[in-house]
């Protein structure tokens, strides 16, 4: 891993659970709903709480810029979420707010 690099896990929900198998097996997808591929074994996974729902996330990083019908939108890579959840989000939408 790169120096100062950070390591981001994804958050997966549990689908699908085959108790039928020795040990038990569980099928997951990411939080936006892209399927992951093949089963899992529960110590595979670590359990949490769900996330709450929240209304404002951080960015990391400004990707890239464009504007539609004279509106700018900003593709967002948001911080501890994998590159999957980046998203195209119109100015008007973003805060700055305390570092």
């Amino acid at each position: 891993m790169t120096e100062g690099a950070e390591l981001t896990l994804p958050l997966l929900k549990v689908v699908a659970v085959d108790a039928g198998k020795d040990p038990v097996l569980y099928r997951v997808v990411e939080l936006n709903g892209t399927k992951v591929p093949g089963y899992f074994y529960g110590a595979q996974l670590t359990p949490t709480e769900a996330p709450k729902e929240q209304d404002s996330f951080r960015v990391e990083k400004v990707l890239k810029t464009k504007k539609v019908r004279g509106e700018t939108f900003y593709y967002c890579k948001f911080l501890h979420y994998p590159s999957s959840y980046n998203e195209w989000i119109p100015k008007k939408n973003l805060v700055t707010g305390p570092d």
